[in-house]
């Protein structure tokens, strides 16, 4: 099994990938996915992973 990033998607995924992600995640057409900055998209991603890793740590925590 490949490298997989903080999400559990394997690493290196294609922008294309995360474009269709985005629009059924939220609803959004593709125009609106590419639309956005990539600042916005940045700190998507940022936000994504925080939220996989206070998940993560609190599954740790309960399993105790």
């Amino acid at each position: 099994m490949g490298a997989r990033d903080a999400n559990g998607d394997p690493e290196g995924m294609p922008w294309e990938f995360y474009r269709w992600h985005l629009a059924e995640k939220f609803g959004w057409s593709l125009d609106t996915v590419d639309s956005l900055s990539m600042g916005d998209i940045g700190e998507w991603f940022q936000i994504e992973d925080a939220r996989t890793k206070v998940r993560d740590a609190y599954e740790q925590q309960k399993r105790r």
